[in-house]
């Protein structure tokens, strides 16, 4: 299995500009042998769409069946290639930070919720309008079994034990961080490494690029038994071709 992590520019609250550097990476990839494209965490709308105005927040978020996905699914059947990225979700007035994959045939495969709390903003911890998920199930692609964590998913004893319990051949991690580069490479990044050791499976993290206020920067990284095994380093551009 191929897959193409990709770190890209969002800008927030445009769409079209969004889908666009999706629609961009998979004809890019069109007829190379690759399964799955992966983008960051809230990449559609962008990680500041969200402001915690409950009728703001709700206007800007997409239900699964919501047009805006035609163009992506249409290219992905055009391409035979996958898709997974991050996106605000509006599910009969509730709102989630989800990750959705839609399969080589446009079909829409999988939609996860992210578990942990940290995507919300303000008032919004105490709004029961704003969600989180509690479906850990994987999803199968290329002959794997795949799950999803978004961001601070792993970062909870409870929530990490609930994937231990989950098989899978691998996870996929979309985040939105704003490390700078020296945080980053001066500990965290082994942090990061150590922190997702015991799930015992490859972990597949990718950053957004932001040039806002929190100036996220990017970088791809895969996580094994521990270390760092390949590597997109914050602040470069490109992408992370991965095998499995």
């Amino acid at each position: 299995m191929r897959i193409v992590l990709i770190p890209e520019l969002f800008y927030d609250l445009d769409l079209e500009h969004n889908k666009a550097q999706m629609l961009k990476w998979l004809q890019h990839y069109r007829d190379s042998g690759v399964d799955l494209l992966v983008f960051g965490e809230a990449f559609l709308q962008g990680f500041g769409a969200l402001n915690a105005d409950y009728e703001h927040d709700l206007a800007m978020a997409l239900s699964q069946d919501d047009s805006c996905f035609d163009e992506l699914k249409q290219a992905c059947k055009e391409t035979k290639i996958a898709l997974a990225f991050g996106y605000i979700e509006n599910a009969q007035g509730s709102l989630y930070s989800a990750c959705m994959v839609i399969d080589a045939d446009g079909q829409l495969l999988h939609n996860f919720r992210r578990v942990s709390p940290g995507w919300k903003l303000g008032s919004a911890f105490k709004d029961k309008r704003y969600q989180e998920g509690n479906d850990y199930s994987p999803f199968e692609l290329a002959g794997k079994r795949i799950n999803i964590a978004i961001c601070g998913d792993l970062w909870y004893e409870d929530l990490i034990e609930n994937y231990k319990a989950v098989e899978s051949d691998l996870l996929l991690w979309p985040l939105y961080t704003n490390y700078d580069i020296e945080t980053w490479e001066g500990g965290e990044k082994e942090e990061y490494a150590k922190r997702v050791a015991e799930l015992d499976r490859p972990v597949l993290m990718v950053n957004c690029i932001d040039e806002g206020e929190y100036k996220a920067l990017g970088g791809a990284f895969v996580f094994e038994n521990g270390e760092v095994s390949q590597e997109l380093a914050m602040g470069e551009k490109g992408v992370l071709i991965v095998d499995l």
